[in-house]
């Protein structure tokens, strides 16, 4: 991803502000509730939903070791957006999983 390679090229000898910045958007754009009527008539599959992608940037930050330091202070945030997201509406767990 594109956002990481920028992120590392600031955690060099910096105090990582785009990061951590970075990291409070992407936190506050997932824990932002769906519209549940804008998704009306359209099939799961085909949803964009900004709080996942938002989600899914996360992870892929807090998975680069290059960023372990600069992110260990987000990680308990970053689990909290996790369980949020699970405990969404638009969330349903898989039938085997019921």
């Amino acid at each position: 991803m594109l956002i990481i390679a920028i992120l590392i090229s600031e955690s060099d000898g910096r105090e990582s502000q785009v990061t951590k910045l970075a990291l409070k958007q992407l936190r506050d754009l997932a824990d932002t509730p769906v519209d549940l009527s804008e998704l009306e008539g359209t099939e799961p599959g085909k949803w964009d939903l900004p709080q996942v992608h938002a989600q899914n940037t996360m992870r892929a930050i807090f998975m680069e070791s290059k960023l372990a330091q600069t992110t260990f202070g987000f990680v308990e945030s970053g689990f909290g957006s996790a369980i949020k997201g699970f405990s969404s509406d638009v969330y349903v767990p898989p039938l085997s999983l019921i």
